[in-house]
């Protein structure tokens, strides 16, 4: 009887392979602006951050650096309903001339260029495409302003600000936007 009870544990054991998980991914986490965007990050990228949902998004991480997005939608900022607001990054940096717009149009924009004449003008603006989305990047030292766009949305798009963070590390973000 111990031959078999040998046997068999010898044959269960000879017949177990053991298999290694394949490595995972870090763990993230999603950040919902609206139903068409959400940003997903890293949750070590998280740990001693503080999220306030209000109006937006504002994340305040551990070393002090900040992030915060809202979405902007047709009907605010004065904007007309209809207007393709997926040229209002176009617009704000300067990269489309404003005389192609009607009059009051062009007030909205001349009044908030200024805000970004401290961190940019248009040689400063960083823009790419993919299948999906146009990214419009406006940096200084220690500020950036961008503006992620759906090409296949024109009633919305999303713009972050950031505080303390490289271009770099907000690329990283915006690439997995959703």
């Amino acid at each position: 009887m111990k031959s078999v009870y040998l046997s068999l544990c010898l044959f269960l054991l000879s017949s177990c392979v053991v298999a290694e998980e394949p490595p995972s991914k870090p763990p993230k986490m999603s950040l919902l602006f609206s139903p068409g965007f959400s940003v997903q990050l890293h949750l070590d990228v998280m740990e001693n951050s503080t999220v306030i949902n209000f109006e937006g998004i504002w994340i305040k991480f551990e070393n002090n650096a900040e992030l915060s997005g809202i979405i902007i939608m047709n009907g605010e900022d004065s904007l007309p309903e209809g207007y393709d607001i997926r040229k209002f990054p176009r617009y704000l940096f300067g990269l489309d001339k404003l005389n192609s717009l009607p009059p009051k149009f062009q007030k909205i924009f001349e009044s908030k260029h200024p805000e970004l004449s401290n961190i940019t003008n248009k040689k400063d603006v960083i823009t790419y495409s993919d299948d999906s989305k146009t990214y419009y990047h406006a940096c200084s030292d220690k500020e950036c302003e961008s503006y992620i766009v759906k090409k296949n949305n024109k009633d919305q798009i999303l713009a972050l600000f950031s505080k303390g963070l490289d271009l770099e590390f907000i690329k990283s973000i915006t690439k997995g936007i959703k």
